[in-house]
Parts: C-alpha cells; structure tokens; sequence
C-alpha cells in the first residue's frame, strides 16, 4: 500500500483489473448491442407510424443504464436478460409487421444475427459475441465507431435518468439515443455523418445538463458557495457515492432519526452546495480523495457504503457486506436496494465499527454561486491576456497533479488559467473548484464568451477525467467555440485506445503528452 501511494497517489485505475474489461463482458457488451439496434430500428419504424412502443423504449434506456459501468454479470442473470430480449424483439418485430399489413405496405426487415432458438443459452450468447466482436475488428470502420457510439448513448441515458428522476421527461433525449443505436445498423457511410450524428448527440446533452440544474435549483434550492468539511466525527456512518442527488436526498431523509453521519464521495460533493441538502444535520461532509480512488477510500470507511445508479465499479468483490446501490443490475458481492428501502443500508450502518475517535482535516471550498462567479469573471481585465487557459476537474492522482505542476510553471503570464481542479496559486490563476458540476463549467466559458473574442484570444481546456460522459464533454467545449481541446488518458474500462486516437482524430483533439509537447501546442496555436 505504501509502494501504491508513493507511485500513484491513491489512483484506483493502477490497481489490478479496476480499469479494465474482461473478454467475457465484452462479448456481453457485443450481444446487448445486436439486441439494442435491431429494437431501435424497429422502434423508430414504429414511430413513423405515430405508434409509441413506451415498453421496448424503456427496456433500452433500462438496458443502457445498466451497463453504464460494465458490471460483471453471473450466468443466471445475464441468461435472464438475454431471454428477455428475445421475447421483446419477437414482440416488436411482430407489431411492426402488422402496422405495415394494415397500412398495405411491405415491412422492411434488417438482417439479424441473432438465433432466437439458442440465444437463452449463455454459451452460445458468448460465443456469438465473441465472433462479432472479431468480425468488427477486421472491419476499417466499425472496430471503433461501434464503441464510440455505444459509449455515447450510455452518457445521454444517465442524463435522461436523472433529469427523469425529477419528474421531467425528454423525447428529444430518447430519439437521440435511438438515432445512435439505429446508426450501428449501416454498413456504410461516411465520417461526415458519424461526426454530425455525434455533435448532434452533444448538443442534446448539453440541453439535459441545462434542464437537471433547473430542476436541481428548483427543488434543493439555488446554488451557493460554501465550505465543506473533509473531517470525521465519532460515530456510525454511511458513504453516499454516485451523481444522483435525489438519492443522497432520500438516505438523508431515511437516516434522519437514527445515530448515523452521513458522508459524500467524489461527485456528490456539489451536492453539499444545496441549501435543502445543507438542512440535514446528519450530513457531515465529504470523505475520500475523489472520483478516481475508490478502492483506498472504500476500504478505509468504516461504515456501509452506498454507489448510486451508474456509478458502481468493478471492485465489489473487495467490500461483501458492505457495498449497497440501487443500479438495474446488481453484481456479485453487492447487495441491492430496492423501491427506496434503505433498511439494509441502515442496519449495515449500525452493525460497522464506525469511526471511533475522527479526524481534523481543513475544509474544502466549492464555487457554486452564478452571480457571485459572473462578478469575478467580469471583474478582469481580458487586454492583459493572449488566451484563456480552462484547467477541467480531475481525479488528484499523482500522474495529473505531476503533469499540471510542470504545465503551469511554463504557461506565461498572459495566459489567464482558470482552474476547476487542484488549487494552483500564481496571479494568472483563478481557482473555482465546481465540485465536478458541468452547468457551472458552461456558465464560466459562456461568461468569457461576452467579455473576448474567442478568435482573438482563444480559449484551450485540458480534461484529465475520462469519465462516462468525456466524449459529450469534448464536443460540447468545440460546439462552445474553444480553439484547443486536450484529452486525458481513458482507462479501457470506459474507453478502449483505439476508440480515443479515432475520435482525437476526427475531431483534431489532442490526447495529453508530455508537457513540453503539449506546451507546445499551445504556443504554435497562439502565433497563428
């Protein structure tokens, strides 16, 4: 553990097989894939007719969702999930064939791979994906644009979901994500199409960010500044992980009256800046050393352990009895929460030895107030910069504190940096920690957009967290008008190499280097 720290800094992505995907999950991926684009072509077939199959669209955003993560699916399950599926897609093709007799139309069917007669059988299923995973690494285009689009419409689903959880719906959303699905049916086409397709999927992201923080705003209250604790307290505890804030919400509410603090981890940590969250005085604080470090930061919490929908890792094995969500799919060594009962989670709570003495830590600041961010951004004076250097949240592993330690002592002085990560202290730096909050990294380049000309003086961000919804991120900082975007290192988890140097490709994204090279890139940009 010692060697572990001094070389990574808690990063969990150095730790074996927490990022990467086994060879039979990525044959399972292949065979949700096969299922997934036969019933979106066949759903949107149906919506020409103004037929809404609301069953086979939910089982594909469900779908999606649970395979956000790449959780490792025992056989029972996933023979389960596989029959299912060939129930449904018999269903759908069926309606659709009626829907044409009626209407005197000959129904257009696309070839299937899939054997409805044997595809209950997991073998088989396996080896079905095993083969198609291989046919597509023989192909020019389909090795990577297959992962590349499968990976975007797991982002825009949990976007969907969580804005769905607030009780709004987006048909938009949903017709995006089917348009991505449909378009892994094509055995042709050109790059033009696959990057509008992509850019398109990006815009309707960035309008469910928009329509979540409204919600947000709406029911926990305007965001604020604040100081959040990084201390513990003597007592029994629970650790909330994840995105979703309505689920940190309803622990709260359900822990309320019992002897329990409860503490967020990694991104829930905007979650402390809502006046209505702040209310709960079992909240605590924050614990751990962020998004990226889940194996030393779950094994140092002395208490239950909560990962929200999308969220979990392969790393349940390490914490039986434990590790609770309430995700679609449940893995080995997780136990799972359903309709909103937290009694297990509870009960686990106060079975754990919990903290016993605590610990003082110094407090975190979190930038979260709009008005008060507009008044500091405008506050500058843009004549005494060339370019705008944006610095995106980060995981704080060694590697990426190292990289921008080096980075910042070469960028000159007439380069303005703002930093959404590690706080950097120089006078050309300004430091917004935005708790991983994406709205407040739109509003922040959406301000200097009426302050610059981002031709004259152009805007560069650096995203070191390859997360599930990078891809989207990236397009959307292009489709904003930055001049230079570079990408961090993905695990293959969440990306496979090869995807990543197609996509920097197709849209001139530059993967992080080294940092004389990438300083490099800057400076030849800037002389343009």
């Amino acid at each position: 553990m010692f060697n572990y720290f001094e070389d990574y800094g808690y990063d969990s992505c150095t730790a074996r097989g927490v990022c990467s995907i086994s060879p039979r999950m990525a044959s399972i991926n292949e065979i949700l894939l096969l299922y997934l684009k036969e019933f979106a072509y066949y759903s949107l077939k149906l919506s020409e007719f103004n037929i809404n199959n609301q069953e086979v669209i939910n089982l594909i955003i469900n779908s999606l969702s649970a395979f956000v993560s790449n959780p490792e699916l025992p056989d029972n399950i996933f023979a389960e999930i596989i029959c299912t599926y060939t129930k449904e897609l018999g269903k759908v093709k069926d309606i659709y064939i009626k829907a044409c007799e009626t209407r005197g139309l000959t129904p257009i069917l696309i070839e299937s791979k899939i054997d409805i007669d044997k595809n209950c059988n997991v073998i088989h299923s396996i080896r079905l994906g095993e083969q198609n995973f291989l046919e597509k690494s023989s192909s020019s285009n389909s090795h990577y644009v297959q992962e590349l689009l499968f990976f975007t419409a797991k982002s825009l689903v949990v976007k969907l979901l969580e804005l769905n959880s607030y009780g709004e719906n987006s048909t938009d959303a949903v017709l995006s994500i089917l348009n991505i699905l449909n378009f892994l049916n094509k055995e042709d086409f050109a790059e033009e199409e696959l990057k509008n397709l992509l850019l398109n999927s990006a815009e309707e992201e960035y309008s469910l960010i928009k329509k979540i923080a409204k919600q947000k705003a709406s029911k926990y209250g305007t965001a604020q500044n604040v100081e959040v604790s990084l201390s513990t307290t003597p007592n029994k505890a629970i650790l909330v992980d994840g995105t979703n804030i309505n689920e940190l919400g309803l622990i709260l509410e359900a822990t309320k009256d019992f002897p329990i603090d409860v503490y967020t981890h990694g991104e829930l940590l905007s979650a402390h800046t809502l006046p209505k969250i702040r209310e709960y005085s079992n909240l605590k604080g924050h614990y751990g050393h962020g998004c990226g470090n889940s194996i030393l930061d779950f094994s140092t919490f002395p208490g239950a352990i909560f990962v929200g929908k999308h969220s979990i890792n392969n790393i349940e094995n390490l914490y039986k009895g434990r590790l609770f969500t309430s995700d679609i799919v449940v893995p080995s060594g997780v136990i799972k929460i359903e309709n909103d009962d937290f009694k297990p989670l509870i009960e686990s709570a106060l079975n754990s030895r919990g903290f016993k003495r605590g610990k003082k830590e110094e407090p975190i600041s979190v930038f979260a107030d709009t008005i008060k961010l507009q008044e500091k951004l405008l506050s500058l004076n843009y004549d005494d910069y060339e370019a705008i250097c944006l610095i995106l949240p980060n995981n704080d592993s060694y590697e990426t504190k190292n990289y921008f330690d080096k980075l910042l002592k070469l960028i000159p002085k007439d380069i303005l940096v703002i930093n959404f990560g590690i706080k950097y202290e120089n006078n050309n730096i300004i430091n917004i920690n935005s708790a991983y909050d994406l709205n407040t990294l739109f509003e922040v380049i959406n301000i200097l957009k009426t302050q610059i000309n981002t031709e004259e003086k152009p805007i560069i961000a650096f995203v070191p967290r390859c997360d599930n919804h990078i891809i989207n991120l990236i397009l959307n900082l292009q489709l904003l008008g930055l001049k230079k975007v570079f990408m961090g290192k993905c695990p293959a988890k969440n990306l496979n190499p090869v995807v990543v140097k197609e996509f920097c490709r197709l849209f001139n994204v530059s993967a992080f280097s080294s940092v004389k090279e990438d300083y490099k890139i800057i400076i030849d940009l800037l002389s343009i």
